[in-house]
């Protein structure tokens, strides 16, 4: 689907756990395709190995809307910060 999507896509939000493969495989599969993308992986669990090594965001659940979006707008304004 990413491979057919012309236009830019900003972030990928994905949970740690997926059916047939990990939040990191996914985004890392994603990241191959979209270099510039930002990454927020969240989960249930306390597992976040990995997305410490890299520069991707966790997001622990359960979180509020305003915690999502809080996280979302630091991610993308900080992009903004390093192109202005």
């Amino acid at each position: 689907m990413v491979d057919t999507h012309l236009a830019t896509i900003d972030l990928l939000l994905s949970d740690m756990h997926l059916p047939g493969m990990s939040g990191l495989q996914f985004a890392e599969t994603i990241r191959r395709q979209r270099p510039n993308i930002h990454v927020i992986l969240m989960s249930g669990y306390d597992q976040i190995g990995g997305v410490r090594e890299s520069n991707w965001q966790f997001l622990g659940k359960p979180f509020t809307v305003r915690q999502l979006v809080a996280k979302i707008d630091d991610m993308l304004q900080s992009d903004a910060v390093r192109i202005s």
